[in-house]
Formats: C-alpha cells, sequence, structure tokens
C-alpha cells in the first residue's frame, strides 16, 4: 500500500524551497545592473515603465522556482509557459529604458526555464536566448552581451544540475511515494503508479 502524494506547495517537509528561494535571491543581485540604467535614464516614461516592469519580475521569477515540483508532479506546462511570457513581457518593457544592461534579465528567464520546462523545451529557450544576446552583440549599435550570453549558458548548466539531482534526492516527487523496492526497480508487494 502506498501513501498518498503530498501537495508541493503544503509539504512542510520541504525543505528545498528555502534553498531554492535563498539562491535565488543572491543572484538577484544582478538585477542591479537594469536598475541602475533605469534610474540614470532621463525619460520618465521609460524609467518609471521600466521600474515597474522590474519590480514584477522580481516576485514571478522567485514564485516560479518555488513551485518547481508542483509544475513537474502536475504536468502544469502551460502555467509554466505563462511564467515565462510574463518574465519576458518585462524584459521587453525594460529594454527601452536600460538599453543593453536589460539583458541581465534574461539570464534569469534561461535559469527559470530550464527550471520549470520540460527538458526540450528549456534547451530550447536557452539556444534562443544565446543566440539573442549573442546578436545583440553584434547586431545593435552602442551593444555589448556584457557576458550574459555565456551566463545564459552558465546558469542553464548549473539549473540543469539541479534538475538532474531532482528525482535522485526525492525533490521531483515520485521518488517519495513509491516503496524502496520500486525505487531500485523491483516490485514491493501491490503497487500501482
Amino acid at each position: 500500500m502506498t501513501t498518498p502524494r503530498m501537495d508541493p506547495q503544503a509539504d512542510p517537509l520541504d525543505r528545498a524551497r528555502f534553498g531554492r528561494l535563498l539562491g535565488a535571491g543572491i543572484w538577484l543581485f544582478f538585477l542591479g545592473n537594469p536598475l541602475g540604467e533605469l534610474l540614470k535614464n532621463d525619460n520618465l516614461t521609460e524609467r518609471y515603465s521600466g521600474l515597474v516592469a522590474l519590480v514584477v519580475f522580481v516576485p514571478v521569477y522567485l514564485h516560479g522556482l518555488s513551485r518547481i515540483p508542483h509544475f513537474h508532479m502536475k504536468q502544469q506546462y502551460a502555467l509554466a509557459w505563462t511564467y515565462i511570457a510574463i518574465l519576458l513581457a518585462c524584459f521587453a518593457v525594460i529594454v527601452p529604458g536600460a538599453g543593453d544592461q536589460s539583458m541581465t534579465c534574461l539570464v534569469f528567464i534561461a535559469a527559470l526555464a530550464m527550471a520549470i520546462l520540460p527538458t526540450w523545451q528549456a534547451f530550447t529557450v536557452v539556444g534562443v536566448l544565446f543566440v539573442a544576446i549573442t546578436y545583440a552583440d553584434f547586431g545593435i549599435d552602442g551593444w555589448a552581451a556584457h557576458g550574459n550570453n555565456f551566463a545564459v549558458l552558465l546558469a542553464a548548466a548549473a539549473v540543469f544540475s539541479f534538475r538532474l539531482a531532482w528525482p535522485a534526492s526525492g525533490q521531483a516527487g515520485a521518488g517519495r511515494a513509491r516503496p524502496v523496492g520500486a525505487r531500485r526497480g523491483r516490485r514491493a508487494g501491490p503497487y500501482r503508479p
């Protein structure tokens, strides 16, 4: 007899959620790049719309990271794409006021995509963001990548390494509900997935 799966949002033993948010919170320091450019912008419309978009960007990003097990256990990939779309819309609003410094936001989008989307979709998003940043570096006068193209790859690689460890640690949710024998490939009594 198996135990019912717990809702990952209500699971008091999801200690990984705090670590995910703490780690993400530390990296939010890099959003100071577009913030600094927005604060220096003389166009008030671009400045304030960019600041509002940046204020929306942060909680959407953090909330998306807090729901990683939820997206995968319940296969809510349309909702995951909604999070990515909201972050991309925020990025589009930040661009006029922050210029090339706004590309820092794409690193966060790549990391979230790698965490919450199915693997092939996440790699597609990362590839598109890498190419877009590299193109902006060479194709838009006055813009520089500031290393964000390689930061996208680095963030994706880091999140993907965590992603490979989630099933083994039970964070993906599937490992917790199965009997020990079933996790090792053996049947342990009447197991029903």
